[in-house]
């Protein structure tokens, strides 16, 4: 898993991105769906509040989440 500054510094990074380039980061990670929608929540600037109430998850969750698709496009900018 990835540490707590190099979360922030991701979130910043995907926030940047233009949108083709995030779809098209997507689908190189291979991100499923539910991973996919909440990549994009994250690039629209929603506030995980609403991200929890839209998908019925906890603040926890999303955290948890988070972190894993994060840490996933972490990997795979390190391998390629």
């Amino acid at each position: 898993m990835i540490d707590k500054k190099l979360y922030i510094q991701l979130k910043r990074d995907i926030r940047c991105l233009c949108r083709p380039n995030l779809i098209k980061l997507c689908d190189e990670v291979e991100l499923n769906d539910f991973e996919r929608s909440l990549l994009i929540e994250l690039y629209e600037n929603k506030t995980s509040v609403d991200v929890c109430m839209r998908y019925g998850i906890n603040k926890n969750s999303y955290t948890m989440y988070m972190k894993k698709i994060l840490t996933k496009i972490y990997n795979y900018k390190n391998t390629h």
